[in-house]
């Protein structure tokens, strides 16, 4: 398992966006950059584990990309699991996250995130579950003394 950071790597990705803060041009972070995420890490390195963000919800992420659209362009970038997508310190706090899932869902409707590249996100975490113990396929009760296995 792998985490990104919100670094800049213009060596690697000199790409640019426009800040949802201040309107400037500013560099997309490693974390949203699909030339370090896929290209770099998983291509040319040959990566196949998970990979996790750091947490969304810091604030040079939120204010430049906003949580809908960081999370949507870290899942893009290649990331199996966004985290602290959104702030939610209450209940009222919760539409927050219901934002960020249904922006996820319509990206994925929409073809913007392709569905083989969730099924791959999701095939990684459950043979890392599968992998460290806690999950097991067959329904049956873990021995801790054996490695289950997985099968699709």
């Amino acid at each position: 398992m792998m985490m990104t950071a919100h670094v800049q790597f213009p060596a690697f990705d000199d790409t640019t966006y426009i800040s949802k803060k201040d309107g400037q041009e500013i560099m997309v972070p490693a974390t949203l950059s699909h030339k370090v995420i896929t290209g770099l890490l998983r291509e040319e390195m040959g990566f196949g584990g998970v990979v996790v963000t750091d947490a969304l919800n810091m604030k040079a992420i939120a204010d430049n990309f906003g949580q809908e659209e960081a999370v949507i362009l870290a899942l893009k970038s290649g990331v199996d699991i966004a985290l602290m997508p959104a702030q939610v310190n209450s209940l009222q706090m919760e539409k927050n996250l219901t934002s960020v899932f249904n922006a996820v869902k319509a990206a994925v409707a929409s073809g913007e995130i392709p569905l083989g590249q969730v099924n791959q996100s999701v095939t990684r975490i459950l043979e890392l579950k599968v992998k460290r113990g806690i999950l097991n396929p067959d329904n049956t009760p873990i021995d801790k003394k054996s490695k289950p296995h997985f099968k699709w």
